[in-house]
């Protein structure tokens, strides 16, 4: 209050006013002027360091210069830091020159005074003789000019004569020159309110009526009290007549800044009664909403809504006045840029109806700051044009928050509740109408759920399209589409197409629906999208039906569009079918006369590719590569055959003959060499090939399929550590994250037995929008329940799926007849009163309505479809209904009659009729299918080098990647040869299998070991566990727990002793072994070959014999069978009733009963416990975003990281496929991406090339 009352002082008048000293002080100091004058100005501090913040970085540090190196700063004025005169003087400079807004001298100078000493007291000194006052200056603007201050100067001159009488200063009517005030509104100068006024309140009488307009909307653009006092004053002497648009906000604006809200209804009444000027409620309900004042936001609703109705607030120009020079157009301003700390801007940026920002009362928020700059924004999109008419409303940064407490505090009156939340309702429905674009899209969510307005959908839907906001503009378009009676409108359907296609199934069959159901039929476009959509996923019956229908509508032939052609092959291509595809291709090129083009060559490339058909493929590669011109497809989709096989050296050779024809690789194609290098164990390779490519960006298209190809493979090993590093990675190089990427971290904890967290991730997704689950995605969550072994949890995805509308497929059905096909791991609950028949006939009753499916056309490809028969026949097989499998077998023969020969029937069926004879005891008939699965698998699996040349050997022609084909027919004859009691035919057989290029997988060779313990082959036995299973064992748990050691693995070993292709012995083996150890040291006594025998493996297999003498008995009951003992009566008790007192595994797996429901995923908290070192939910969401966790698991943190990680990847495991000679290196296919040569003479020469 005592700097506000201080501005009415005349500056120095408390020094006439007090008496002069009559004694001199010997002990006197030098005192500031500002003493008398401090907080003559009305500044707060305040305001002063939101002007700092405003500024640039360079404003802030650059003192500012006066404006004419011959003028001197002005001493009788107030300090923009209050209390200066205490600071030292070079602290005061300091603090003076950091702020930007310097006042002007409150009183009337006519020129410059000359800074004085003081001593301590009230009287000036007198003048020297010979000084006077220098003549105002010339120039009229000087004094708008002279804003700048710098440290005033002390005057070091001995005390004057206390007693000389002081001779009154004359003073005379000084005033300001009209053409500086002009000069000044036009300028751009920051924080010159004062100066504004202060030239104003300066001119003379009869000029003051020309300017008033315009100095007020200038300062009103201030958030100051003081400016709002100024506004307020200056606006009275306006007639109601007078008012215009701006007027009025402006006046609104300062009322509100002094929190007269009152009086600020009071002028927007008026003004709407009187002038029908409205813009102003935008103030009024911001600060409503912002003061929750619930009455004040209906009132002034109520009141326009009552004038205007839903009508939107006039767009008025801004105020022109008559120009009486130049200067007096160039003053025209728009005060909406004076929200910033340049608040006078030019007259051609002026819009005219936002002339005065949002409404503060002393601290403006930085969401009121910045409206009147969004609404400019908006102005300029002609698409929005004068709609934007709220943009300070907008800007607030808790809208939807207060507008729920608004709705809340009507509840209080039940009386008035109803009337008065359709009034506030209608005030959102006006919103929708007029200014949802500038609202947050949370804001503007909620402000269409309560308005439920089509046409705002509508306008907001495609506004949401344009600016790439895909997934809200889908959650919008789902919300649309479910208002009552609504017709969805056409230009909505066109752009979500775009949106859906390809890969949102659920999408395109809703904008199918609405096509027919409100429309009749499709538009061309939609004919052509659905089409391919249907292609994309092979669905030839949908195609078929689609065209039939466009030919009708339109009155062409669509056999003869070539857009119908590729499509339709396409379908057969993803489908597998080469055949029918070429049959398509030839029969279009008939019709036309139009021999195919290169497009549709691929398309065939393509299906052979899905098929299989790698020789085909081959083949027709070459055909293409003579005869035709191929392009980047071309070799993309026979790399990509060669790499889902591989084959990198041949993969290698298809990308130099790319660069022999002058064919720039693309992501496409590197995608291929690093699948090639993954499927060859060559992870350091792959991940260098990665990054480089990522950091050089030489390629066009999307890099996150580089990596994803790195992710799908590490996450085969169980490498968790290592995908959640490759995620940082992507995330450091600004690779952005796709569908097929969340698909590779599911797939990583499907192997790592975390099905849990693969649930909690996709609820994560579904709820808060962090990617948009897929069918794909509910897939791998049913096959992780599947692998943890809860079956009861994949049957509730599948109906969770179903609540979903998601479509059914055959993939879908084989995991659904898998989890019953375990019926015996279901919980009790599930099988009570129900026996093997019941889950049986539900099993063929799925079966039997997938085939249903595929009759009438299904979109399932032939590997889903082999998948299904081969999960059914082994079910089957499993409870020994030996008949029915005969049966399915027929069916498909009958259905597939191209693939139902024993030389073209699919190795999975093959391999389920061994397991089926096996159970039936048909030996003979096993071993003669084995000969033809063993040599259908050595040619179907060989390089693309020993396929094209007809003389290369059988022996050790397999793809290294391939090696494991045959694990699961092997272990079938490994079975016949234990029964037959043949140990030398069972050693025959590894041998024969390994000289063909194949191997065993940990399955296969612990059950080798076993088969020759049992057989009495114990060094043949020992041998190979020691020399095979024996370096990945890691010691009994028991054994660690007695010698006070770390008992857990940690949790990385334990993780990867899970991957079959890492063999390790398991109890079952060793406890064999320990068993027959036992027999031959008894033997030994009497017998001289079981002497030679025992000391054989002493002194040959140390650790087999290290592991089998220090086992401790546990008393399981496999030891008890093994070693011929009698099981315990309170262990054999126990497990007749279950063993209570204990969990069982299904118990502990059990989730609660509401675990589902209706809106989705899990709403309660796991009951599945967590392993010791298992990976948190906020871990894994933690390594999606690529953010490292500051704490990690006890297990990770006691493996030794030069122990254990390498950057290969994992266990210091060396790449085993070997390098060919002359293989391509990383740095060379980098090389010939660049177009370099590596000194090897170039590009090879046309041709084959292998």
């Amino acid at each position: 209050m005592l700097e506000r009352t201080a501005t009415t002082i005349e500056p120095c008048s408390l020094q006439r006013v007090l008496p002069v000293t009559r004694t001199c002080l010997q002990s006197r100091r030098q005192l500031h002027t500002a003493f008398w004058q401090h907080g003559a100005a009305e500044l707060e501090l305040l305001d002063v360091c939101q002007a700092i913040m405003r500024l640039p970085p360079s404003d802030r540090t650059t003192p500012a210069t006066l404006a004419d190196s011959n003028m001197r700063p002005d001493t009788m004025r107030a300090s923009g830091v209050l209390l200066d005169f205490l600071y030292p003087r070079g602290t005061a400079a300091l603090l003076r020159r950091l702020y930007p807004m310097h006042l002007l001298r409150l009183g009337p100078s006519p020129g410059y005074r000359r800074p004085v000493a003081r001593l301590f007291t009230s009287a000036p000194p007198r003048r020297r003789h010979g000084d006077s006052d220098p003549p105002a200056k010339a120039n009229p603007f000087a004094v708008a000019r002279d804003i700048q201050e710098d440290d005033v100067e002390e005057d070091h001159d001995h005390e004057r004569d206390a007693d000389s009488p002081e001779e009154p200063a004359e003073e005379e009517d000084v005033f300001s020159d009209p053409d500086a005030l002009r000069k000044l509104l036009h300028s751009d100068r920051a924080g010159a309110y004062d100066q504004v006024y202060q030239l104003y309140t300066n001119l003379e009488p009869s000029l003051k009526d020309d300017f008033t307009t315009h100095v007020l909307l200038a300062i009103s653009a201030s958030t100051r009290p003081i400016e709002a006092w100024r506004v307020n004053e200056l606006f009275e002497l306006h007639k109601v007549d007078e008012w215009t648009e701006q007027l009025v906000r402006a006046a609104v604006k300062a009322q509100l800044t002094l929190h007269n809200s009152s009086e600020a209804l009071s002028i927007f009444r008026t003004a709407m009664e009187q002038r029908g000027f409205g813009r102003s409620l935008d103030y009024l309900l911001a600060s409503g909403l912002e003061l929750a004042s619930w009455d004040m936001v209906l009132e002034a609703w109520g009141l326009y809504s009552a004038l205007k109705g839903d009508e939107e607030p006039a767009f008025e120009p801004p105020f022109l006045p008559v120009a009486d020079s130049v200067a007096d157009a160039a003053m025209v301003h728009d005060a909406d840029f004076m929200a910033e700390p340049a608040p006078i801007q030019d007259a051609k940026s002026a819009t005219g109806a936002d002339a005065v920002p949002d409404p503060q009362p002393v601290a403006e928020s930085p969401a009121a700051q910045d409206a009147d700059h969004v609404a400019d924004d908006l102005f300029a999109d002609q698409s929005l044009g004068p709609t934007a008419t709220y943009p300070t409303l907008a800007a607030m940064p808790n809208f939807q928050a207060q507008m729920t407490e608004l709705y809340q505090s009507l509840e209080n009156d039940p009386d008035t509740m109803p009337q008065r939340t359709a009034l506030a309702d209608s005030l959102l429905v006006h919103l929708a109408k007029h200014s949802l674009g500038l609202f947050q899209p949370s804001d503007a969510v909620f402000i269409l759920d309560r308005a439920k307005d089509p046409r705002a959908y509508e306008r907001y839907i495609l506004m949401s399209a344009e600016q790439e906001r895909k997934r809200l503009a889908s959650d919008l378009y789902r919300k649309y589409r479910a208002l009552p009676d609504v017709r969805v409108a056409e230009s909505v359907l066109r752009v979500m197409i775009n949106i859906f296609f390809p890969h949102n199934v659920r999408g395109m069959e809703q904008l199918l629906e609405d096509w027919y159901r409100h429309h009749g039929g499709l538009d061309e476009r939609a004919y052509h999208k659905f089409m391919a959509f249907h292609g994309t996923r092979g669905d030839v019956h949908s195609i078929m039906r689609l065209a039939k229908e466009y030919a009708t509508q339109h009155n062409t032939a669509v056999d003869a569009d070539p857009k119908f052609t590729t499509n339709l092959m396409h379908a057969h291509a993803v489908r597998g079918d080469p055949e029918a595809a070429r049959q398509v291709m030839e029969e279009a090129a008939e019709k036309t006369g139009t021999p195919p083009d290169v497009a549709q060559w691929n398309i065939l490339l393509n299906a052979h590719t899905k098929a299989g058909d790698y020789k085909g493929s081959i083949n027709l590669f070459f055909q293409i590569y003579e005869e035709h011109e191929p392009d980047k497809s071309t070799f993309g989709a026979i790399m990509a055959m060669a790499s889902w096989r591989g084959d990198l050296q041949f993969n290698l050779q298809l990308f130099q003959m790319a660069r022999t024809r002058g064919i720039e690789p693309n992501v496409a194609m590197m995608r291929t060499v690093v699948e090639s290098y993954c499927q060859n164990d060559r992870y350091a390779e792959a991940e260098a090939l990665c990054t480089r490519l990522t950091k050089q960006r030489e390629m066009k298209g999307s890099y996150t399929y580089l990596w994803n190809s790195l992710l799908k493979h590490n996450a085969r090993r169980r490498d968790l550590s290592t995908v959640n590093r490759l995620l940082e990675t992507m995330s450091s190089e600004g690779i952005a994250y796709n569908q097929e990427t969340y698909s590779q971290l599911l797939l990583a904890l499907l192997y790592c037995r975390q099905s849990h967290h693969a649930m909690h991730l996709l609820r994560v997704a579904h709820r808060e929008g962090v990617f948009e689950p897929t069918p794909d995605h509910f897939l791998l969550l049913m096959a992780a329940f599947l692998h943890s072994g809860e079956p009861h949890m994949a049957l509730k995805t599948n109906e969770l799926m179903s609540s979903m509308n998601y479509p059914k497929s055959a993939k879908r059905m084989t995991k659904v007849i898998d989890a019953l096909g375990r019926w015996q791991q279901l919980p009790s609950s599930k099988r009570r009163n129900v026996d093997s028949e019941y889950f049986l006939k539900h099993i063929m009753r799925e079966f039997y309505k997938a085939m249903e499916r595929e009759d009438e056309g299904g979109p399932d490809d032939i590997r889903s479809v082999i998948g299904l028969y081969s999960k059914v026949l082994f079910i089957l097989t499993q409870m020994r209904e030996h008949a029915t499998v005969q049966q399915i077998i027929a069916l498909y023969n009958t259905r597939y009659p191209a693939r139902g020969t024993p030389e073209t029937l699919p190795l999975k069926l093959l391999h389920n009729i061994m397991l089926a004879d096996f159970h039936e005891k048909k030996y003979d008939r096993v071993k003669e299918v084995w000969s033809l699965v063993l040599g259908r698998a050595t040619v179907r699996y060989k390089t693309a080098a020993a396929l094209l040349n007809k003389e290369a050997p059988e022996e050790g022609s397999v793809v290294y990647a391939q090696r494991f084909r045959l694990c699961d027919p092997l272990k079938t004859m490994q079975r016949v040869f234990l029964d037959e009691q043949d140990a030398k035919g069972l050693v025959e057989l590894v041998a024969t299998v390994q000289s063909r290029g194949f191997d065993l997988d940990s399955k296969n060779w612990n059950y080798h070991v076993q088969a020759l313990a049992r057989l009495k082959k114990w060094r043949d036995a020992f041998s190979v566990c020691e020399r095979v299973l024996m370096p990945q064992w890691t010691g009994w748990y028991m054994v660690r727990a007695r010698e006070a050691v770390k008992n857990r693995v940690p949790l990385e070993l334990r993780r990867v002793g899970t991957n079959p292709h890492r063999p390790r012995p398991i109890a079952h083996t060793l406890l064999l072994l320990a068993k027959e150890y036992m027999d031959l040291e008894q033997m030994m006594l009497w017998s001289h070959e079981a002497s030679r025998e025992f000391q054989f493996v002493t002194k040959n297999c140390p650790k087999t014999v290290k592991a089998v003498t220090s086992m401790m008995r546990s008393g399981s009951d496999l030891e008890a069978e093994i070693f011929g003992e009698e099981r315990r009566p309170r262990r054999a008790k126990q497990a007749a009733r279950g063993r209570p007192g204990k969990k069982s595994r299904d118990k502990r797996n059990v989730p609660h009963q509401d675990v589902w429901t209706d809106g989705g995923l899990l709403n309660v908290v796991d009951k599945a416990p967590k392993a010791k070192g298992e990976l948190s939910a906020a871990d894994i969401l933690a390594g999606i975003k690529g953010e490292e966790r500051g704490r990690k698991t006890r297990d990770k943190r006691n493996v030794p990281y030069h122990d254990v990680w390498t950057d290969g990847g994992l266990l210091n495991v060396v790449d085993k496929a070997p390098k060919a000679k002359g293989e391509l290196s990383a740095a060379d296919i980098l090389a010939g991406i660049k177009g370099e040569d590596q000194g090897n003479g170039g590009p090879r020469g046309k041709g084959k090339g292998v």
